[in-house]
């Protein structure tokens, strides 16, 4: 029998939490700690702001459960944002970088999370990152915030859920690690039909731009010596939705 509101809420997606900055990530603890410790919040309010705006909005956040505001690094930056016109700059840039549709009508996260996907394999993916980014992280400081939260995500999934097979994925992934640890290795493992994909998504990444050719990415291919037809590339773009630059003639910039 069903217990009323063990099984309401959807587990929060392993792999959304892992492609989170780290920033975010912090700040998201960060502010759920402060609603939860009235201690820390006298602390912080009475002896470690600085400036009374800043107090105020933080205070005004904390105590309106964030009022539907994104918990991310940036509910912090407009509490003390200034007149620093670099800064505003600089947002503005990082913004366009990692929203903006600019590698052929997606955006860095969305091609960022392809090259994921596919990188890992038959695995889950949200298991498979969570135990790639957890390994490559251990430098004696701790586990991250971004890591801790999606932990505890996937074992919400196993415990609340019921979704045990995730820890044999997690098995699978420490497993392949193992075995495939390094590029070459880890190519062979993956399969031809994954590795040029992941080698086209990489290649928008290193090379913005509103469309592009399939020859263009077929010559990129062809130069790690991948022979990918056409037909292939061009399914592979339309099914991830990748504009195709299909004018007449030499692409623009392209040499006579």
């Amino acid at each position: 029998m069903k217990t009323s509101g063990m099984h309401d809420d959807p587990p929060a997606d392993v792999a959304s939490l892992l492609s989170r900055r780290e920033e975010d990530a912090q700040v998201a603890q960060f502010l759920n700690l402060c609603r939860c410790s009235p201690f820390l919040r006298r602390w912080l309010w009475g002896e470690f702001a600085r400036f009374e705006h800043v107090r105020t909005g933080l205070k005004q956040i904390v105590e309106d459960g964030m009022a539907g505001a994104p918990a991310d690094a940036g509910v912090l930056r407009k509490l003390s944002a200034g007149d620093d016109l670099l800064a505003g700059a600089t947002r503005k840039i990082r913004k366009r970088i990692e929203t903006g549709t600019i590698y052929g009508g997606l955006s860095w996260t969305e091609v960022e999370t392809l090259v994921r996907r596919y990188h890992a394999g038959t695995l889950d993916v949200g298991a498979f990152l969570l135990v790639h980014d957890w390994r490559a992280s251990q430098t004696g400081d701790g586990v991250s915030s971004r890591l801790s939260d999606a932990a505890v995500a996937l074992l919400d999934a196993v415990i609340r859920l019921g979704d045990t097979r995730l820890l044999n994925h997690v098995r699978k992934a420490v497993a392949f690690l193992d075995e495939f640890g390094g590029t070459q290795p880890r190519r062979a493992a993956l399969g031809h039909v994954n590795w040029w994909k992941v080698s086209v998504l990489l290649y928008l990444l290193n090379h913005p731009k509103r469309a592009y050719r399939t020859r263009e990415l077929r010559a990129h291919l062809a130069a790690q010596g991948l022979d990918i037809e056409t037909k292939d590339i061009r399914r592979f773009c339309a099914r991830h939705g990748i504009r195709r630059d299909s004018r007449a003639g030499r692409p623009v910039g392209e040499g006579r």
